[in-house]
């Protein structure tokens, strides 16, 4: 009985492999199952490191390197927000006292985006304005090329007869 319980030595404990038989083949079963491997690429699309998804969904971390390697990035994307969702998150913003460069750089949209969102939650233009930011910012000289553009724009073209 005192042999089962002896102690490894370091030597001996170095030489063990790390896996026992029957935590490998649990690992091999699981790359199989779909939903797992939805899971594993959406984690890789938001930028987790393979080994951390191979350690949060309990992988192989082989499996999980090959499959970061190997899937196509052109498909790595995340869907784009829709409009409401958008909006709601640049009022949400808005309201906890974040600037519009900020509520852009989230959105990952452009500040005549950001404030048209704002202007239709019904803020002023008052409480819009004073968190703009300064006239040389890259973003504010993007938005004023945009307001000209809309400037230039009729709402309603001519009249043609054929």
């Amino acid at each position: 009985m005192s042999d089962k319980h002896a102690a490894l030595s370091a030597t001996q404990n170095a030489s063990q492999p790390h896996r026992s038989a029957l935590q490998s083949s649990k690992l091999k079963r699981r790359k199989y199952d779909d939903s797992i491997v939805k899971k594993a690429k959406k984690l890789l699309v938001l930028g987790w490191p393979p080994g951390r998804v191979a350690c949060y969904l309990r992988l192989d971390t082989e499996f999980v390197k090959t499959l970061h390697e190997s899937w196509n990035p052109r498909h790595r994307q995340i869907s784009e927000r829709n409009a409401f969702t958008s909006q709601r998150l640049a009022f949400q913003y808005f309201q906890s006292g974040a600037d519009l460069v900020t509520i852009a750089d989230v959105l990952d949209a452009p500040l005549f985006t950001v404030i048209t969102f704002l202007e239709q939650a019904n803020f002023t233009s008052d409480e819009i304005s004073k968190r703009l930011p300064d006239a040389s910012h890259p973003l504010m000289k993007a938005y004023r090329k945009t307001i000209a553009h809309h400037a230039r724009k009729t709402k309603h073209g001519d009249i043609r007869t054929h």
